[in-house]
């Protein structure tokens, strides 16, 4: 994953409104919130409800029980009672406070079908507080994202017509095009199940071939909002990738996404298309294929890195610079752009936000010491790697481990081993694989990294 919304943001010229979550000091975030209800115990909630019913617009204490019972969802036998106590704390949310973070989260979603836990009577009361809210603050571009949010994937006309008044309203916010592209994508594709991490995990056939999806394929076509073109055509890509991986669908959106982004104009645009060349580099099946997409995102990399307006920007267009040319066969270029990228690093090793620099640097400069048949070097910087801070996708989605199988490849296990010691400092996710990796590699496997070789 690549940090592109800021970037994308400035290099289109646009301002976003997005929820931070990064909260005052000293101030939990929703997020931190919610994970700390994740680890609530049945009587800490017992106790939590009890206050509630003495001080009901409590919101941190909502949010709190929200995590709880969403940690919870798959205890099979609480399954009336968690169903009953999401739906009170998600309305009263709605109600009174639906533009706080925690009204756009997962942990208040409502499906009304499709699992144990769908809630069809939630949903339709939910449905129609968030369209009451969508009305009566169609200028508020929190609560109106947070509205759509919900209704995105079972009410996909309801959801446009929102954003359709939103724009009317405020027509030169480029919100609303970015939000109707995201909608027209999810409809093309027939989305209707996002997990916790906003990626696909069901479509409905007859969403795909319905008026809505033709409607928006249409729109899109025609249309000359390179905001809206481009997000459609990112997600249209990438979603549609983890379709096809999943077995979910046999289109090829790439093709779907360059004819748009071409009419549009939106083509001309280096990071649009550096974006859609990496995608469909990810998707590409054919080692051909992958370097081919590589060596197009790369040149298109490659005109942006002279223009970057500081260091942070420059560094995410050099990570994902060396990334490429590494993987498109250009080596030299790789090795220029990762130490660049060391080097404008090095300056900030105290910054969170260098910490995916430090790691991506150093994981491609020693698998060009690899391939050059520098071993110790190549270990070394593998270890570097994994002394990072962390920060951004590496705290999130984890590491890349390119280097890390490179090296198992070639029976380093050891350092190997090491390196995923030290990972576990900053990758914080609690069901991470770093513990069953090392425990394969011990026993003379090589683990199966997935998505961990792309980040």
């Amino acid at each position: 994953m690549r940090k592109a919304l800021p970037l994308f943001a400035a290099i289109l010229g646009l301002t976003i409104c997005v929820n931070s979550q990064a909260g005052w000091a000293g101030q939990p975030t929703a997020s931190n919130l919610t994970r700390e209800g994740y680890t609530l115990s049945p009587k800490d909630a017992e106790n939590i409800e009890i206050q509630l019913t003495k001080n009901s617009n409590d919101l941190d204490s909502r949010t709190r029980l929200l995590g709880y019972y969403f940690a919870r969802s798959s205890q099979s036998s609480e399954h009336k009672e968690i169903i009953e106590a999401r739906r009170r704390h998600i309305l009263w949310i709605i109600q009174n406070n639906p533009e706080a973070d925690i009204a756009g989260m997962p942990e208040v979603s409502i499906d009304p079908s499709g699992h144990g836990l769908a809630d069809p009577a939630g949903y339709e009361q939910a449905k129609v507080l968030w369209i009451e809210q969508g009305k009566a603050q169609k200028s508020n571009a929190t609560v109106v994202a947070h509205a759509v949010k919900f209704l995105q994937l079972h009410n996909k006309e309801l959801a446009e017509s929102i954003l359709k008044n939103a724009q009317e309203i405020d027509p030169k916010n480029p919100q609303w095009s970015m939000q109707i592209g995201h909608l027209y994508a999810l409809g093309i594709m027939g989305i209707n199940g996002l997990n916790q991490n906003g990626l696909p995990t069901s479509v409905d056939p007859l969403e795909v071939t319905g008026n809505f999806a033709r409607r928006a394929r249409e729109s899109l076509k025609r249309s000359s909002d390179t905001t809206l073109t481009a997000t459609a055509s990112a997600l249209l890509v990438q979603y549609g990738a983890i379709l096809n991986g999943m077995g979910l669908s046999k289109e090829n959106y790439g093709a779907l996404a360059e004819e748009i982004m071409t009419r549009s104009g939106a083509a001309t645009n280096p990071w649009v298309m550096s974006e859609h060349y990496h995608l469909e580099r990810l998707r590409a099946r054919s080692i051909k294929a992958k370097k081919e997409f590589a060596q197009k995102e790369l040149e298109q990399l490659e005109k942006m890195i002279p223009v970057a307006p500081d260091d942070e920007s420059r560094s995410m267009l050099l990570a994902s610079a060396a990334k490429a040319a590494f993987e498109g066969g250009a080596l030299i270029k790789a090795q220029t752009h990762a130490n660049t990228l060391l080097k404008i690093a090095s300056k900030h090793v105290d910054e969170i936000s260098y910490g995916p620099a430090i790691h991506d640097s150093n994981m491609i400069l020693g698998r060009l010491a690899l391939r050059a048949g520098d071993k110790q070097s190549a270990k070394a910087y593998l270890i570097n790697a994994g002394r990072t801070l962390g920060g951004g996708t590496l705290t999130s989605f984890g590491p890349n481990m390119s280097l890390a199988k490179d090296l198992l490849e070639s029976d380093e296990r050891d350092t190997v081993i090491k390196y995923l010691e030290l990972c576990q400092k900053f990758w914080g996710y609690q069901k991470n694989p770093l513990a069953s990796w090392v425990q394969k590699i011990k026993a003379g496997k090589l683990p199966g990294f997935g998505p961990n070789l792309n980040y």
